[in-house]
């Protein structure tokens, strides 16, 4: 042990070079792992921010429902989590032209005119025809285009063939009604 010590005190400036070497290369192993860990870090951040961006961004939507008595009507929807703001719908002109035939809505022709906003689960309907006119709606596919909040654009086809014999609708409403006609029925039997 004695010779140890005594090769350090007349090799100190070896010992000592030799320990900031150690002491260098330990600090740059350090520095690269962790430089890659936060490079790591940064792209899973990057990644959260992005799914957060999908879970909580707007989800504009077309669809068909067919509503009281079989009114068929489009369904424009936000399903997604924060509001759609300058929702700007572009119906194809063939489109229009063919429910415009058909119903004379013109809300339908006004679509393609204004910007609307719909809160997160917010729902507008427009009449598109009626039960007995629904076999003239299907000679033309609707094609729209929706874009909202600045950033974001769908393309909608529906083919209304794909709906034939498909849209039943059992309206609460309608079912409240026909049990108040009901009551309504039992209640003058009871007081004759």
């Amino acid at each position: 042990m004695n010779v140890v010590i005594q090769w350090c005190n007349t090799n100190s400036g070896f010992v000592m070079a030799l320990l900031t070497v150690v002491y260098v290369g330990t600090t740059l192993f350090m520095y690269f792992s962790n430089r890659k860990s936060v490079s790591i870090q940064k792209a899973q951040l990057k990644e959260m921010a992005h799914e957060r961006e999908l879970r909580d961004r707007p989800y504009v939507i077309l669809s068909l429902e067919s509503i009281r008595n079989g009114i068929i009507c489009l369904k424009i929807e936000n399903i997604g989590n924060s509001v759609a703001i300058d929702v700007c719908i572009e119906l194809d002109s063939d489109f229009i032209e063919n429910v415009l035939s058909i119903m004379g809505n013109e809300n339908i022709e006004t679509i393609n005119k204004k910007k609307m906003y719909l809160a997160p689960k917010q729902t507008h309907y427009i009449a598109l025809s009626g039960p007995a006119t629904f076999s003239e709606l299907v000679k033309t596919p609707l094609i729209g285009i929706i874009t909202y909040n600045g950033k974001y654009k769908e393309t909608v086809t529906i083919d209304f063939k794909n709906y034939i014999g498909g849209l039943i609708y059992e309206s609460p409403l309608g079912d409240i009604a026909e049990h108040l006609k009901k009551i309504a029925e039992a209640s003058k039997r009871l007081s004759k």
